[in-house]
């Protein structure tokens, strides 16, 4: 999961990467696929809002 935000320009820590986790697991539990690229940044932002990704957590 960290290439796929690296190649986005996004680059998290291990402890950003280990709360995501949880999250898209779930997603893909319920959608029954993976999540795409603009829905991993709108999982990132529900968990820790909009600006945090953008300026580098």
């Amino acid at each position: 999961m960290n290439g796929i935000f690296d190649a986005m320009g996004y680059h998290l820590s291990s402890a950003q990467i280990n709360q995501l986790l949880p999250a898209i697991r779930r997603f893909a539990e319920h959608g029954k696929r993976s999540p795409r690229d603009y829905e991993l940044v709108a999982i990132y932002d529900e968990l820790y809002g909009a600006t945090a990704l953008r300026t580098g957590g």
